[in-house]
C-alpha cells in the first residue's frame, strides 16, 4: 500500500475513533477497540484477542486502529 494512502487511512480511522469516543467509553470500558474504514470491526479483552478477531476477518493490520477504552473518568498512568 501506498504510504499515502496508509496515512489517509489512519487520519480516516482516527477521526472516526474520535468522533465515536464517548460511544466506545459507555459500551466497551476497559477493553480494546478496533476501528477499520471508518467502522468499528473488533472489541475485546487483550490486544491479542483484538488482532487475533482482525485476522480471522483477514483485515490487513495497516489498516486498523485499535485503541485502549478506560472507564469513565479514570485516569491513565503510562
Amino acid at each position: 500500500m501506498e504510504a499515502l494512502a496508509v496515512l489517509k487511512e489512519a487520519e480516516k480511522n482516527l477521526e472516526f475513533f474520535n468522533n465515536n469516543f464517548n460511544d466506545f467509553e459507555m459500551k466497551y470500558p476497559n477493553k480494546f477497540v478496533a476501528v477499520s474504514g471508518a467502522n468499528l470491526v473488533a472489541v475485546g479483552e487483550t490486544p491479542e484477542a483484538v488482532f487475533q478477531n482482525i485476522d480471522e476477518k483477514k483485515i490487513d493490520h495497516s489498516k486498523v486502529l485499535v485503541e485502549f477504552i478506560p472507564i469513565a473518568g479514570s485516569t491513565l498512568v503510562l
